[in-house]
């Protein structure tokens, strides 16, 4: 019997990992979701879309967690690779193309109409229709007013300032072709958010609508249909076999204590999400420990291999 011991710095089993630093998270076209770093302009697959096997229009973060939408809301549920389906119906108004947070458990989703989603009720209401325009991509929140890359009424892509007190939309300005992601970020200043167009990740102002490309073809010949801003490390599930898993805090680093109580021959692989293979070594004696601190920062599989075949894999977190 081989026993997996993971130590993590401040997690429990269902706790949040919350770190300072922000990320850029990203579904793009074939339903991938991808973690950008806007200051190397390199992006790491968090979730393939072939895992997830769904197509949606949007990602937003709330309260630890990645939601993407089609015409209903999904939780991402990292740990598995899946779409874990929430309390929230049909919202009637597809292709629903944005999706975002107020970051207090309430979505605003956007298509024909601005909606507003109560994540804990899975209560629907409607708070106004666009009239000549249609979302094109996304929405954000900023100064108590929502921004929206949307299409008019002859097919040009524009960003417009909805205000729902009352119910109130002006133009402001034209965007670029195929804006399908937008949101904020702490490294930009108040009146700047990033947005997706194509492959391309680029600055605008919401004043002024004048855009900067910050990252040209992050990922050539693929499109970025929606971006969220969050912790650099959100809540990943550790939904491990309590027999083959303990997870405890030890604090400054991360090590892997693998208990080979019946001292079998066994192989262990460590894998990024790309799957090269970043360390493999054999595991003989009754504990084998691994220390992830020299790792880039990211998400990484442990496979456990003995008679050639994998009996067991978990994921594991570098920070």
């Amino acid at each position: 019997m081989i026993r997996v011991i993971l130590f993590i710095i401040s997690l429990s089993i269902g706790s949040l990992i919350s770190f300072g630093q922000t990320s850029v998270f990203a579904i793009t076209n074939d339903g991938s979701i991808i973690r950008i770093n806007p200051g190397n302009c390199s992006y790491e697959i968090m979730v393939p879309g072939s895992q997830i096997n769904q197509s949606f229009t949007d990602i937003a973060y709330d309260n630890g967690e990645l939601y993407v939408c089609n015409n209903k809301i999904f939780r991402i549920d990292l740990f598995s690779g899946s779409a874990v389906s929430t309390n929230i119906g049909s919202i009637n108004d597809s292709p629903l193309n944005g999706l975002t947070s107020d970051l207090n458990g309430n979505f605003y989703a956007s298509g024909g109409k601005l909606s507003k989603v109560i994540l804990s009720t899975g209560s629907i209401g409607n708070l106004g229709f666009l009239d000549n325009y249609y979302t094109a991509g996304d929405l954000e929140i900023h100064n108590e007013a929502f921004y929206i890359a949307a299409i008019d009424s002859v097919g040009s892509t524009k960003l417009i300032r909805v205000q729902t007190n009352p119910f109130m939309i002006s133009e402001i300005g034209l965007l670029p072709d195929a804006v399908y992601g937008m949101t904020k970020h702490s490294s930009l200043n108040a009146d700047e958010v990033f947005i997706s167009s194509f492959s391309n990740l680029l600055v605008l102002n919401l004043n002024t609508t004048v855009t900067s490309v910050i990252c040209p073809q992050i990922w050539p010949g693929m499109s970025i249909y929606g971006l969220t801003s969050g912790p650099e490390y959100l809540n990943i599930q550790l939904q491990a076999n309590s027999s083959e898993i303990n997870i405890v805090q030890q604090e400054k680093q991360v090590t892997i204590h693998i208990e080979n109580t019946q001292l079998d021959q066994f192989i262990y692989e460590i894998q990024n999400t790309l799957g090269q293979i970043i360390v493999s070594s054999g595991i003989s004696s009754q504990n084998t420990s691994i220390n992830l601190s020299n790792f880039v920062k990211g998400i990484y599989f442990l496979t456990i291999i003995k008679s050639n075949q994998p009996i067991l894999q978990k994921k594991l977190i570098s920070f």
